[in-house]
């Protein structure tokens, strides 16, 4: 499945909520799967994805530090340490790399590497693209038998702490018929984030 842009989901029943229906075919069992977007969850992912990118500036600030100030014996590996130092990069990467090569002694030769730190605005807007959208998948093909909305509601229900306890009644542990029904509608259908 394509990344979807914002523009391209439906606004649900539900307040805050938007969706995209697709049919798709997974381990050879065709289905059909609604990506959802919640304004509430994606608040909260853009704002632990500020912290994580933050929270990775200020380590790599240190570590970079560290390297710029290592002499290295020959320009290779000087290559080598820059390429583990941009293999840890999640949300940041080398710019202005440079080896610089420094004549300590008539015979002695070190290499010293200069670079700045930027984020890497590619892998930021994918997953700023991603936030606060899941995937439900049901095995039920056709709208008419559950919506997406429908599908979303059974989804939250699950969520909350009673919505699939029992419900007492007396003496007697009863459950709701009108949950069965859900339950039973649900079992087809599979729920996972992206």
């Amino acid at each position: 499945m394509k990344a979807l842009l914002s523009e391209e989901l439906q606004e649900s029943e539900q307040k805050g909520y938007s969706y995209k229906e697709e049919k798709v075919t997974y381990a050879g069992i065709e289905q059909r799967w609604v990506v959802i977007e919640s304004e509430e969850r994606k608040n909260a992912d853009l704002k632990k994805l500020s912290q994580e990118i933050e929270q990775e500036s200020i380590k790599l600030k240190k570590q970079i530090a560290k390297l710029l100030k290592s002499e290295f014996d020959t320009q290779s590996l000087a290559i080598s340490e820059v390429k583990e130092f941009e293999s840890k990069l999640k949300y940041h990467q080398a710019v202005e790399l440079e080896i610089i090569k420094h004549q300590v002694t008539k015979k002695k030769v070190i290499y010293k590497i200069s670079c700045n730190l930027g984020e890497n605005q590619e892998v930021i807007a994918e997953r700023q693209r991603q936030a606060g959208r899941f995937i439900l998948a049901t095995n039920i093909l056709e709208v008419q038998e559950l919506s997406a909305d429908e599908l979303l509601k059974i989804y939250k229900q699950q969520q909350s702490c009673d919505a699939l306890s029992p419900k007492k009644s007396g003496s007697l542990i009863t459950t709701s018929t009108r949950l069965r029904r859900q339950i039973n509608r649900t079992k087809a259908a599979r729920f996972f984030c992206v």
